[in-house]
């Protein structure tokens, strides 16, 4: 009880500042939010305690750098603690931790010119459920945007290659910034810089803009740089030439691996280049490419353009059609017949029978399906409905090839390949494949990029129609997309590798 102004019984005054803990904002800290304090950093006046009863001072003539991190807090904010660290050293210049659950917290740091990374971890290991964090500069420009995101990450937040500051002036068109439906097809664009326009005509290939695509919570990162000799293909029709490295289309960055993830929240931000000299990076927008609904497909039925499923006396000169899926990025066509299945990658819905590896067979018929990707065959959507095709005058109704052997189409693979894991680091690769002809006793693997040149060879025991074995490939092979293609027999398997 209270008796005389003063914490009797039951209620108490842990700190000792005349105000019981009940109606203490800061109870275990003499003062309240807002009270005068004395945080014993001589280079801070006006000293006051934070919404954290944290002792808080503005830095003095903090003329270079002032930045600004605000933190929305979960319920459980004890367990999380932040950095502001010299790029590539354990110096902290700033941090903070003890905040108070499910509460908005700015604090200050006065950062020297140079380049820093802002680290959030969470002790318990999962992040900050519904909330997240921005970093700002002293004109209120963001530095790094992670907002409504801190249940993205487990136990650390760290943006690849942190921040250096000052920011430039180089930035995104407002229609270009704060885009959370984009897709591959966004085109994106930077404000001209003066000073890179004034290089036109006379350091083309090292003048333009650098666009940087990053995941605040660590992992994926990527930069490209569009010059005047390589300004890409986002510009429209009629932009000046002296423009069109102004101009950032998505897909572009999607050509190579690593490729931009889909339904997460990115970072972007661009800086200038101008005869070779970089300037720092500008304010920081955010992205998100939404996972597309997945589509499933077939051969055509209809003449647009032409009839391919169910289509006879094809050779192996012509083009079978897929119907067309919007959005897609990639079409993988799936041929198979009794103890034949063949994958080609397409970037269009058509693909033409004149095969140079295991090509199709004059007077046969091939049962096709096709599925599509929208991340540049990282993944895939399931295959759509088998169509039959024939390849020369071959009776697919009567299951027999015009050789006499039996021609039966299978709607499903004998032989199961399985990579993992995969994507890949590049080291090792564990590969399966089962229930294959049991007098094979030698499968001849080979590796070979999207362009068919072959990177690496390996000849694998195997016995009981069975094949379980680790593949070292000790770095040998370089980030992207491969195909892995398995010798077994007669027969030949393919799957798709992706090297991060």
């Amino acid at each position: 009880m209270v008796t005389d102004c003063a914490c009797a019984g039951t209620i108490q005054d842990s700190d000792g500042d005349g105000v019981c803990d009940a109606n203490d904002n800061c109870p275990i800290v003499t003062g309240q939010i807002g009270s005068s304090c004395d945080d014993a950093d001589t280079n801070t006046i006006n000293d006051l305690l934070n919404a954290n009863c944290q002792c808080v001072g503005t830095p003095i003539g903090c003329n270079t750098n002032p930045v600004t991190l605000t933190l929305n807090t979960d319920a459980n904010a004890s367990q999380i603690t932040w950095y502001v660290m010299l790029t590539g050293t354990n110096t902290a210049v700033c941090s903070g931790s003890g905040l108070a659950n499910s509460s908005s917290i700015s604090v200050n740091c006065c950062l020297p010119n140079g380049c820093y990374d802002l680290v959030v971890t969470d002790d318990f290991g999962d992040g900050i459920a519904g909330g997240g964090y921005v970093l700002r500069d002293g004109n209120g420009n963001r530095i790094i945007d992670n907002a409504g995101n801190g249940a993205s990450f487990t136990t650390l937040s760290l943006s690849p290659f942190g921040f250096c500051v000052p920011l430039s002036i180089n930035t995104l068109q407002a229609n270009s910034c704060d885009l959370e439906n984009a897709a591959l097809t966004t085109v994106l664009r930077a404000e001209l810089n003066p000073a890179v326009t004034a290089q036109f005509g006379s350091s083309n290939s090292t003048s333009g803009y650098q666009f940087w695509v990053t995941n605040p919570n660590g992992g994926f990162t990527r930069r490209i740089l569009l010059t005047h000799a390589t300004p890409g293909s986002g510009s429209p029709a009629g932009t000046p030439a002296a423009q069109k490295a102004s101009y950032f289309l998505l897909s572009f960055m999607n050509s190579s691996a690593p490729l931009i993830p889909k339904g997460i929240l990115l970072n972007v931000r661009v800086r200038s280049q101008v005869a070779g000299v970089y300037s720092n990076f500008g304010p920081a927008c955010r992205l998100i490419i939404p996972v597309p609904t997945c589509a499933t497909t077939q051969l055509t039925t209809t003449a647009s353009p032409v009839v391919s499923c169910g289509a006879l006396g094809l050779t192996v000169s012509s083009t079978i059609w897929a119907n067309n899926v919007p959005g897609a990025t990639g079409y993988q066509f799936e041929f198979s017949r009794s103890g034949y299945t063949r994958r080609l990658l397409s970037g269009t819905r058509s693909t033409g029978l004149n095969f140079a590896t295991l090509p199709l067979q004059v007077n046969f018929c091939y049962q096709v399906r096709v599925r599509v990707s929208f991340d540049n065959s990282a993944t895939y959507c399931p295959f759509g409905p088998y169509c039959n095709i024939t390849i020369g005058t071959a009776n697919c109704s009567s299951g027999m090839a015009l050789d006499g052997s039996s021609d039966h189409i299978s709607t499903a693979d004998e032989a199961r390949m399985t990579l993992w894991p995969n994507p890949n680091d590049g080291a090792v690769m564990n590969i399966s494949l089962t229930e294959f002809d049991a007098a094979v006793s030698v499968v001849s693997m080979d590796v070979t990029d999207v362009f068919g040149k072959l990177v690496s060879t390996r000849t694998i025991p195997v016995q009981e129609r069975y094949l379980n074995t680790a593949v070292n490939f000790e770095q040998e092979l370089a980030p992207g997309l491969y195909l892995v293609n398995l010798t077994v027999g007669e027969h030949r398997y393919t799957e798709r590798l992706v090297i991060h």
